[in-house]
């Protein structure tokens, strides 16, 4: 989240002295309006002058989409669609978070029958996707991103892991805040070798809860 277009080339300068290889999804101010769109000609001035932040390759840049719905409701079509397919236009990837909540629509399908899924298109959280939807970002090509300790933190749940992998769909591991926090063991998590340990941990216990209400085997 940028609070000021300026913001964007203090991170980039950032993520360069770091080293790593990251992607740069640009993002929405706290304070700017559902009803606004995203400075887009500022996305658009970073994209034409991207060749001095890249640092050997390393770096790249997507957009931060807040996507069709938000905090419960539906967002201005105007916005959302002028957004993603500015993106689309430019060539460059899309994120969207999908809300977290057990009893929130089917979002990803949402945006899947309006033709907003796709190889360009990472999905973060996914905590709730219906297997309808899985076989969807399977069959787009869609990517998901992982966030255990962030979900579990928030109360979102735990994301569906073997589902998502035995229904096709490439996922990734998410680190959304790197200050430690308690893993199952009551260990910090921090690092990214830790939170694998912690998804994989969770996902033993799903694992587990899904033998019990089946029965005996």
């Amino acid at each position: 989240m940028l609070p000021a277009p300026e913001f964007a080339d203090a991170e980039l300068m950032a993520l360069a002295d770091t080293g790593i290889r990251a992607r740069f999804s640009y993002g929405w101010s706290p304070l700017l309006a559902e009803t606004e769109a995203l400075p887009l000609a500022d996305v658009e001035r970073l994209h034409r002058d991207f060749a001095k932040f890249v640092n050997g390759g390393l770096i790249h840049l997507g957009l931060g989409w807040r996507g069709m719905w938000r905090f419960g409701k539906r967002s201005p079509e105007t916005v959302y669609r002028r957004e993603f397919e500015f993106a689309r236009g430019i060539g460059i990837p899309i994120a969207l978070h999908v809300p977290g909540v057990r009893n929130s629509p089917k979002v990803v399908e949402m945006h899947g029958k309006e033709g907003f899924l796709g190889k360009d298109v990472l999905i973060a959280h996914a905590t709730w996707v219906t297997a309808d939807e899985i076989r969807m970002l399977k069959d787009e090509e869609s990517s998901v991103s992982l966030s255990p300790v962030t979900d579990a933190r928030a109360g979102y749940g735990f994301p569906p892991t073997s589902e998502l992998i035995d229904g096709g769909v490439n996922c990734c591991l998410c680190c959304a805040k790197l200050e430690p926090v308690p893993s199952l063991a009551g260990a910090p998590v921090a690092d990214f070798p830790s939170r694998r340990q912690y998804l994989d941990a969770g996902q033993r216990v799903l694992e587990s809860e899904r033998i019990q209400d089946t029965g005996p085997i």
